[in-house]
C-alpha cells in the first residue's frame, strides 16, 4: 500500500513536488465530507492500486519474455545473437569467449572474453 507521508521520497517526484497519488489522498476528505462516501472511494483506489501494481508486474514479465523471445529469432527480430563461442569451457559450459552478431545476416560478428571466472556473493 502507498504511504501518506509527503516527506517519503517514494512519494515526490523528481522536482521534490508531492505525487499526484499523494495529493489525492489529501483531497480525499475534503471532497468525499460533502459528496461522497468516503470508504467506498478509498477502497476503490486500494483496488485501483493493487489493479496497477498487478500489471507493473506483468509488463515486467512480457518485458523479459519479449526480449528473450527477440534474441531467439534473430532472423525476424533483427536483434543480436550468440553466434559461436572460442576456447575452453569452465564447469559449468560457459566458454572463454562468445562470438556475437550484431543481427542476422550481417557479415562479421564481435568477440566478447570473460574477464574472470564464476564468482557467487559469499553471503
Amino acid at each position: 500500500m502507498r504511504t501518506n507521508d509527503a516527506s517519503s521520497s517514494a512519494t515526490k517526484n523528481r522536482r521534490g513536488e508531492k505525487s499526484l497519488s499523494v495529493r489525492a489522498h489529501q483531497q480525499i476528505d475534503i471532497c468525499c465530507e460533502t459528496l461522497c462516501d468516503k470508504e467506498v472511494v478509498q477502497d476503490y483506489i486500494k483496488e485501483l492500486e493493487a489493479q496497477v501494481d498487478k500489471l507493473e508486474r506483468a509488463n515486467k514479465l512480457y518485458e523479459k519474455l519479449h526480449n528473450k523471445l527477440m534474441h531467439e529469432m534473430p532472423d525476424k527480430s533483427g536483434r543480436f545473437f550468440i553466434c559461436g563461442a572460442l576456447g575452453d569451457t569452465d564447469d559449468f559450459g560457459v566458454p572463454e569467449r562468445l562470438m556475437i552478431c550484431p543481427s542476422y545476416g550481417s557479415d562479421g560478428f564481435y568477440v566478447f572474453k570473460k574477464e574472470r571466472d564464476y564468482d557467487a556473493p559469499g553471503y
